[in-house]
């Protein structure tokens, strides 16, 4: 099967070679026929193994010098899901969602039980990538995502022809977010990126089934490009929740007035009564900047948090200076109050005097 009879398909080789970028592969679904291009101008579900790219033939990825890590799979068409169910293999190639004006209508990537990606950078809503927007998500219930660059949720536009802002947003509940060895990046930027623009990130984590690492972590920006609004959440269960464990270095909201980190707790069920750690902070260097706000109120240490569940209020107190190496962000459980002092004796009259 020759390469240029797939519509979807599109393999630069010179400029990939010179470390431009090229799209490498574009999903519509298992729907889209090769041979009918209005099939594919349609939005389509289907599963990882379904994809075009899986075809016999041009299986990626291509050997040789064909494809780079610059150059780029893309989910970019709005109400478009596409389910990883099974070992889909490792792609040196990046991973792009972005498509669409709407949250709920973004281009999807459902990572379920069975799921196994290996793949470069993965880029979550990034302005540039559609000229029909900029937003994407993915949603993790199991599986692995291997990382051998960096996870972007919410990216700037990568392109002044399309400059859409970038809108990510990453929802966790179960399954691992690993970076594999010879990673040497390995950083989650919850917004920031790119070049254009501005971005919008959000990274959730459900309960305390998801296993999550990375060596660097950035909420706000990146460090160096301006207009971006990074949301951390964290919806707690009756066993906590799932911490960002990092190995190296945590930087939250670099750019100060340039840029915006937000952190929201809430509660599913009655959250735990010891303290609840949100990012490990396996590095040697104490946590670089704090939260603009938390839950809408100022995120400074020693901040009082209070998480609701079942009618009651829970209280808590935020850190940047916890742990074993005083550089975890942690909910600190508040005092059991002190017990309601015992109710004075009754008077007890005096006795007559003697006669």
């Amino acid at each position: 099967m020759k390469l240029r009879m797939l519509v979807v398909i599109v393999i630069i080789t010179l400029i990939a070679g010179n470390g431009f970028s090229a799209t490498v592969a574009q999903w519509f679904g298992y729907k889209a026929d090769a041979n009918n291009p209005a099939a594919g101008k349609q939005p389509g579900t289907g599963t990882w193994k379904e994809a075009m790219w899986n075809k016999e033939g041009i299986k990626l990825p291509l050997p040789g010098p064909t494809i780079t890590n610059k150059d780029e799979i893309k989910i970019v068409r709005a109400k478009s899901v596409c389910t990883l169910d099974s070992d889909a293999g490792s792609y040196l190639c990046r991973l792009s969602l972005a498509g669409g004006s709407e949250d709920a209508n973004a281009p999807r990537l459902d990572i379920v039980n069975g799921g196994v990606l290996s793949i470069g950078d993965v880029r979550v809503g990034a302005g540039g990538t559609s000229a029909q927007g900029g937003i994407g998500r993915i949603n993790q219930t199991g599986g692995t995502l291997n990382l051998a660059d960096n996870l972007l949720v919410g990216c700037y536009g990568t392109s002044q022809k399309n400059p859409n802002y970038g809108k990510g947003l990453y929802t966790i509940s179960g399954g691992t977010i690993a970076c594999l060895a010879e990673n040497a990046k390995a950083t989650l930027y919850i917004a920031g990126g790119g070049a254009e623009g501005a971005s919008d990130g959000t990274f959730t984590i459900v309960g305390n089934a998801a296993n999550i690492s990375f060596k660097q972590l950035y909420i706000g920006s990146d460090g160096s490009n301006t207009g971006c609004t990074g949301t951390l959440e964290y919806k707690i269960g009756s066993s906590g929740v799932s911490p960002i464990r990092v190995s190296n270095s945590v930087s939250i909201d670099p750019l100060g007035t340039s840029s915006t980190a937000k952190l929201i707790v809430s509660a599913t069920a009655e959250p735990p009564k010891g303290n609840i750690l949100l990012i490990e902070n396996q590095g040697s260097t104490p946590v670089s900047g704090i939260f603009d706000t938390v839950n809408g109120n100022p995120a400074t240490e020693g901040a009082s948090v209070v998480i609701s569940s079942g009618g009651k209020n829970y209280n808590y107190t935020l850190t940047y200076k916890g742990g074993a190496g005083n550089n975890d962000v942690i909910l600190f459980a508040s005092s059991a109050p002190a017990a309601a002092p015992a109710p004075a004796a009754p008077n007890t009259p005096a006795a007559p005097a003697a006669k």
